[in-house]
């Protein structure tokens, strides 16, 4: 078979073009990997070892139900001095929320310590006149039935001033009614009422005033994510 002049010559470019290719594709393979592996290293840092809490937080619409609630309702008939509170403020285990008018009852206070110390003074003088018909009674100057009677009028007075003593009691209780607190730690709800506005024991309706728990049972969200029940936070 004879092989012609053209035919070598096709068979030499062919030879070239094909080499051509493979010398450009190779240093482009070569590069190409390198830069991959540069995407693909992760950077690695030191840091100091600490414990604290976690920044995890979701951001939803959802429901959030409290471990404890409270409605406040009035203790005594009087009007809203002052409201010391705004809706959603956190308030703290005993902070004064809303203060009623305190002179009606700090006057019954005081009338009635004024009744004690009136009733103590008749019991001191009882107890003075019975001594002295203790010792008539010893030298035959009086008779026993006076004696006795003497005797039973300390007790009735001693009875009415440990009576004294419970009204007063009870006027510092009907006082510290004045004074509405927060029973727990937590965050206020909706505020109905305002100062001026009286309350009285037997209205139908709450104080106006609902008082929920910081510690937080679960909440429940509208997407489809999971129910997410947390701890009781501090």
């Amino acid at each position: 078979m004879k092989v012609r002049p053209h035919q070598i010559a096709i068979a030499f470019v062919s030879a070239g073009l094909i080499g051509l290719a493979l010398w450009r594709l190779d240093p482009a393979t070569g590069s190409s990997g390198k830069k991959s592996g540069r995407d693909d290293a992760i950077p690695v840092q030191v840091a100091a070892v600490k414990r604290g809490p976690v920044d995890l937080s979701v951001s939803s619409v959802g429901t959030v139900l409290a471990l404890n609630t409270v409605v406040l309702r009035p203790r005594i008939d009087a009007p809203i001095q002052s409201v010391r509170f705004r809706e959603g403020q956190l308030v703290a285990s005993g902070e004064v929320l809303i203060e009623l008018d305190p002179l009606p009852f700090r006057a019954q206070l005081q009338a009635a310590k004024a009744q004690r110390d009136r009733d103590a003074a008749m019991l001191e003088n009882a107890k003075r006149d019975f001594e002295r018909y203790e010792a008539l009674l010893q030298q035959d100057s009086t008779t026993a039935q006076t004696r006795d009677t003497a005797l039973a009028a300390v007790h009735q007075l001693t009875a009415t001033v440990e009576n004294d003593d419970a009204q007063i009691d009870l006027a510092k209780l009907f006082l510290s009614y004045a004074t509405i607190r927060a029973p727990f730690a937590g965050r206020i709800g909706a505020r109905l009422v305002d100062a001026g506005n009286i309350v009285h024991v037997g209205d139908a309706g709450d104080f106006c005033l609902r008082n929920f728990a910081k510690n937080i049972r679960e909440s429940r969200f509208g997407c489809r994510s999971p129910t997410i029940a947390s701890r009781s936070s501090h």
